[in-house]
Formats: C-alpha cells, sequence, structure tokens
C-alpha cells in the first residue's frame, strides 16, 4: 500500500471508542484511530482535508460508523455515507457500518447506498481482517497478530 492508513471512527461514545481502539492494538493494528462523535464532525473534516487542511490525499482513510447513532445525532450514519458516495472526492473511501442489531432493512439500506461492508458487534477479529484485505489495506492472516 503506497499510503499510510487512518481510520476515522463516527458515532461512537468513548467506551466503545476505547474498546475497539483496544481490539486493533491487541490484533497488531498500528494505524492512527480519529474519533468523531457526531457524523457532521466527520463531514467537516473531509472538507477540510479536500481544502488542504488536512492532507487528504497523503492517506488513505477508512470510515466506520456506528449504525446504533442512526437517528441520534443531527445526521445519521446513513446520511453521511449517501452524502460521501455523491462526492467524487469521497465517493472511494472505504465505509464500514458497525451494528450491535442486525436490522435488515438499514442492512440493505447501507448496501444499496454503497457501504463497502457491515461488521457486527462485537468486533470479531477474523471478520475484520477479513474485511480489511477486501478493501485493499492489509495483506493478513486472520491467524496471525
Amino acid at each position: 500500500m503506497d499510503k499510510d492508513v487512518t481510520i476515522i471512527l463516527g458515532g461512537s461514545d468513548k467506551g466503545h471508542f476505547s474498546l475497539f481502539k483496544r481490539y486493533l492494538q491487541r490484533w497488531g493494528f498500528e494505524y492512527p484511530i480519529m474519533r468523531f462523535a457526531d457524523s457532521q464532525g466527520i463531514l467537516d473534516f473531509l472538507h477540510r482535508a479536500r481544502e488542504g487542511d488536512c492532507r487528504l490525499s497523503d492517506r488513505m482513510y477508512i470510515l466506520m460508523i456506528s449504525m446504533m447513532s442512526f437517528s441520534t445525532r443531527q445526521m445519521d450514519g446513513l446520511a453521511v455515507l449517501k452524502a460521501m458516495k455523491k462526492d467524487p472526492d469521497f465517493k472511494n473511501i472505504p465505509m464500514l457500518m458497525l451494528t450491535d442489531v442486525e436490522d435488515p432493512k438499514n442492512i440493505t439500506d447501507c448496501l444499496d447506498a454503497g457501504c463497502d461492508a457491515i461488521l457486527s458487534l462485537p468486533l470479531k477479529k477474523e471478520a475484520f481482517i477479513r474485511v480489511m484485505n477486501n478493501i485493499g489495506v492489509i495483506k493478513m492472516s486472520p491467524s496471525i497478530g
């Protein structure tokens, strides 16, 4: 991979963020993780990045949004997904949704809107590695790390 990877985690509280970060560290992932409390913060960050403030072109961003935040913020995860997929600068950013409830309608809506993968919580190492392999971030066996 040519670019450094940064994971953007949106819509999760501090407790879930800490847990997610511990999982990744335990599994050997050393990527920086940025946390945004709400979905609008993610879009604001990416717009600043496009304008040069955050050097968007030097990094590969992986966006993960908690589906638990649906309808609890000013802009839900699905709205962010749709906005990003319409924007030519952001449409190729891999987009993963995290959920602890497998609501078939939300899952279908996310996949129809262009979500790259949906991961169930609690996060499982093998599933996470498989998704990261599929989007081209890593080449790693689930048994490693």
